[in-house]
């Protein structure tokens, strides 16, 4: 699978955005405190991501996430796609592109780095995840599973197969650990 991530915004536009509800006082806040607060201002990052040769049921997966995202993934119709590509069921590579911003990077980190998602598609999004801190490395650290968002809190029916603390563990650099 290869991941492209490109930052699709203006620098100056989230602080722009958010003087707008302060009588035009000058904002001046990093992507790291908008993604602590988690304020409005966050949804104005903006991120394109394009995943060529992805698994057909690991872009379902993603594609459920779409409050803040737009998804176009590629069609296995057989009246729109070359007849040579073989119909391989829920292993037919895709490609897979999201346009969407850092809330929902969060967002979706929540539910897809968490040990009960399918262990590919774990994998697949700690790459994405990856990609992105080579481009917005202060968004990062906010990028975790729903148990370490929420303080070692698991919200599923059973806890995975990990464990609640080795998986706390794995993200040290989490800021709102307490």
């Amino acid at each position: 699978m290869k991941i492209t991530v490109k930052k699709n915004n203006l620098p100056e536009v989230p602080n722009e955005f958010a003087a707008t509800t302060t009588h035009g006082k000058d904002v001046k806040a990093s992507i790291a405190y908008w993604a602590k607060c988690e304020h409005s201002p966050l949804r104005m990052y903006r991120y394109f991501i394009k995943l060529e040769g992805i698994k057909l049921f690991i872009s379902t997966h993603l594609v459920r996430h779409g409050k803040f995202a737009e998804h176009a993934c590629m069609t296995m119709r057989d009246d729109l796609r070359p007849t040579d590509v073989s119909d391989e069921g829920r292993e037919t590579l895709v490609n897979h592109a999201i346009e969407t911003n850092a809330q929902e990077l969060i967002n979706i980190s929540k539910s897809r780095l968490c040990y009960k998602s399918h262990k590919e598609t774990v994998g697949a999004w700690t790459k994405i995840c990856n990609e992105i801190k080579k481009v917005e490395p202060k968004l990062h650290p906010y990028l975790v599973p729903a148990c370490v968002y929420r303080n070692g809190i698991c919200g599923e029916y059973t806890e995975c197969h990990v464990g609640l603390e080795k998986v706390l563990r794995a993200y040290p650099d989490y800021p709102l650990k307490t």
